[in-house]
């Protein structure tokens, strides 16, 4: 109940979601924002780390957790990481946002998964650098 009261009270909803791949295993979580706090929606196995099916279980995710309708339409702000997969969901989101209202859903990218992989590679080329 309180997710719902949460989506009802709130006038801007931000979605943050990701996804990744364990032992061959496709696995995706999304959290949601509001006003007040941050739910989250559930973590769920999925067959393949396709738009279609991130945008499928964020749905399902959201209707498990929530009797109310109207989580589609309040979103305002989508938190994804810069992947192509992330990039084409939001657009699928984005359709459907518009069927129930014509907002803009905002795209707030993170910034920490390619400065991770930059960390990974500063460090691999300091070792490289320190043995010759």
């Amino acid at each position: 109940m309180q997710l719902v009261e949460a989506i009802k009270h709130s006038e801007h909803l931000t979605i943050m979601k990701d996804a990744t791949t364990k032992q061959w295993r496709q696995f995706y979580g999304a959290k949601l924002n509001c006003i007040t706090r941050e739910f989250t929606l559930g973590l769920k196995e999925i067959s393949s780390g396709s738009a279609e099916k991130y945008v499928k279980a964020t749905i399902y995710m959201a209707n498990e957790a929530s009797t109310t309708k109207e989580f589609v339409g309040k979103l305002t702000n989508c938190m994804t990481n810069r992947s192509a997969t992330e990039l084409k969901s939001k657009k699928l989101l984005s359709e459907l946002k518009s069927e129930e209202n014509d907002s803009e859903l905002n795209e707030v990218e993170c910034s920490v998964p390619p400065l991770l992989q930059f960390a990974d590679e500063v460090e691999q080329v300091a070792k490289e650098r320190k043995e010759v």
